[in-house]
């Protein structure tokens, strides 16, 4: 730890040595873990490390769970299958540290690559996932899927191709910045105010921008079931979202 902190490589990660767990800094730059889609597999290749070391923060993982969801089920696979690395989720903020210990609500530690952690009816919100790898000297692959099932009076989201305008003039005309205005089908499951700074899930909804192959998260402003109000990232120069 002492030379990854030396050449400047601050993680936020910690390490696993006999119970007692130590913290780095946080990684440079934005806070961005990555954002999941439901049954799409995203592979992580963290390490490899000397010591069992977890990845969070900004090498956390997270998945948007909507309302009247009947589960949500995360598996992890690691190349080599033998590698021993263990899951961790959290519903509302990223695992943490406190007192030296691990911050979580849900994990699987079994003492290989497979791991799977099933919640049945879980609460609306963002879940957070991050991976323990615990065998050293080894580059680890890990596939982490997440997937939401709908629960039986769960509605399909509808967003027809004209339903995304920009909420000032109501054209298809976009630029980074923009705020705006989806009208569609099933987009809510009710009615909820955010507060500056906007967040990115309100009552388990949430809005992605593609931008050049990279996903990222809108802001959600106030909305109602058949509309939805978000934020064109400044990072997108693209003149459609």
């Amino acid at each position: 730890m002492g030379e990854l902190m030396k050449h400047g490589l601050c993680a936020k990660v910690f390490l696993i040595c006999a119970g007692v767990f130590a913290a780095a800094g946080p990684l440079a730059g934005q806070y961005s873990p990555t954002r999941l889609s439901s049954a799409v597999a995203v592979t992580k290749v963290p390490g490899p490390v000397a010591a069992g070391t977890l990845f969070f923060g900004n090498y956390s993982l997270v998945i948007a769970v909507p309302a009247n969801t009947s589960r949500l089920d995360i598996t992890l696979a690691t190349q080599p299958a033998t590698a021993n690395v263990d899951l961790y989720a959290r519903r509302g903020q990223d695992v943490a540290l406190l007192n030296q210990q691990p911050v979580y609500d849900q994990s699987s530690t079994g003492g290989t690559g497979t791991e799977a952690i099933s919640i049945t009816s879980p609460q609306p919100g963002d879940y957070y996932i991050a991976l323990a790898v615990l065998t050293s000297g080894v580059q680890v692959t890990c596939s982490v899927r997440a997937t939401v099932t709908p629960g039986a009076n769960s509605a399909a989201p509808v967003l027809p191709a004209a339903g995304v305008l920009n909420a000032a003039d109501n054209t298809a005309n976009f630029a980074p910045g923009t705020l705006l205005t989806l009208y569609g089908t099933n987009l809510a499951q009710g009615t909820q105010s955010g507060s500056l700074p906007l967040p990115t899930t309100l009552l388990g909804t949430s809005v992605e921008v593609q931008v050049n192959g990279r996903t990222y998260a809108a802001p959600l402003s106030p909305y109602r079931s058949m509309r939805n109000s978000r934020m064109k990232p400044s990072e997108a120069e693209c003149k459609s979202a």
